[in-house]
């Protein structure tokens, strides 16, 4: 069964937060179970990313809007519409991709480990600096 995850960012602490979601109008909440109870924490909603169902070799779970690299190219992990799956967007890279081309997280699983074989490098909430072009990205 896959594991269906999301977080968001908190409002008053910046602190990072694991549950499900609930939305009212422009706000949202993460809602977490703590043995019978339920506590729920209003989030930024822009921050709300689900839990792609992969972790990466270094064991580490792969969020939407989590910003990957392999080798020299930087990548932010986003929801492909058109193939209803989770995709890798090139955002950063020193040779012939394009920035903006998107790949299915698929082409970057490890077939023997069924790990990614992406390293999360931060997410485009906590570190925007990395979505900026640099010199080699292809526009």
């Amino acid at each position: 069964m896959r594991d269906i995850k999301f977080r968001g960012k908190k409002i008053n602490s910046g602190e990072w937060i694991y549950g499900a979601p609930v939305f009212e109008g422009d706000k949202a909440w993460i809602v977490k179970r703590i043995g019978d109870n339920f506590s729920a924490d209003e989030v930024h909603p822009e921050t709300v990313g689900q839990y792609i169902g992969l972790d990466n070799i270094k064991d580490q779970k792969i969020f939407k809007d989590d910003l990957c690299q392999l080798r020299n190219t930087i990548y932010q992990i986003v929801w492909d519409a058109k193939y209803t799956k989770f995709g890798a967007k090139v955002i950063k890279c020193d040779h012939v991709l394009p920035r903006g081309c998107t790949f299915l997280i698929n082409d970057y699983v490890d077939m023997e480990t069924s790990n990614l074989m992406l390293e999360v490098i931060g997410n485009i909430h906590d570190n925007p600096e990395l979505l900026q072009p640099q010199g080699g990205n292809k526009q």
